[in-house]
């Protein structure tokens, strides 16, 4: 592409926290917003600090998270920046022994048996469909801990397509994921849904403000 006279930056495959921010950096820097890119980076780090510290300490629980709800769906495994998010809020992820975003074979689901699943949705269903959605799992996932316990959450619409991009606002589906792996650890009367959308803000406190643009 510089050979053709293109303007051109290649950036870090988005495997974890840091490689976020130095995607953030080097853009920054390409636009001639280095100082603004700073400031996005020192809000995202302090916000994501005060919500490690807020789940300190909790229990460890085992979590499948997917882009789909396929009987055999593509999940976040090791070398993700999902995969480093739960590594700090307590989650285990089941898929860790994967690398990549994983195509699991529907026997895995209920051999890997995850506590929680989290659903990253961006279009097939929205806030009201988690009933319908629910009922059309199939026999492997609905043989699961979380099905069985009440724990699969249903990301969609603009919280879905957030949650699939590793950017600044990261830092809210990280707030998001912590209060859904910890509900206990955060003060305020704040419950979070089975199903999450549009109203994804009306769930978070550390990060609320911190839409960069939104």
């Amino acid at each position: 592409m510089r050979n053709s006279e293109v303007n051109s930056v290649v950036l870090y495959n988005a495997e974890d926290e840091k490689s976020i921010i130095d995607n953030i950096f080097i853009t920054g820097v390409a636009m001639n917003y280095g100082m603004r890119a700073l400031d996005v980076i020192e809000s995202m780090t302090y916000a994501m600090n005060a919500i490690r510290s807020a789940v300190s300490g909790g229990a460890g629980t085992s979590v499948m998270v997917t882009l789909n709800t396929d009987a055999s769906p593509t999940v976040a495994g090791s070398y993700t920046y999902v995969s480093d998010m739960l590594s700090s809020l307590n989650g285990n992820n089941v898929a860790s022994e994967m690398n990549g975003w994983a195509h699991l074979t529907s026997e895995y689901v209920t051999k890997y048996n995850p506590s929680y699943i989290v659903i990253l949705d961006s279009g097939t269903y929205s806030s009201g469909d988690y009933g319908r959605m629910l009922a059309n799992l199939s026999p492997e996932w609905k043989n699961t801990d979380a099905y069985k316990n009440g724990n699969i959450y249903l990301l969609c619409e603009d919280i879905g397509e957030l949650s699939q991009r590793a950017s600044p606002r990261s830092v809210q589906f990280f707030e998001i994921l912590a209060r859904i792996l910890n509900p206990d650890s955060f003060p305020g009367g704040i419950v979070v849904p089975k199903t999450i959308g549009n109203d994804y803000v009306s769930y978070l406190t550390y990060t609320k403000d911190l839409g960069f643009g939104d």
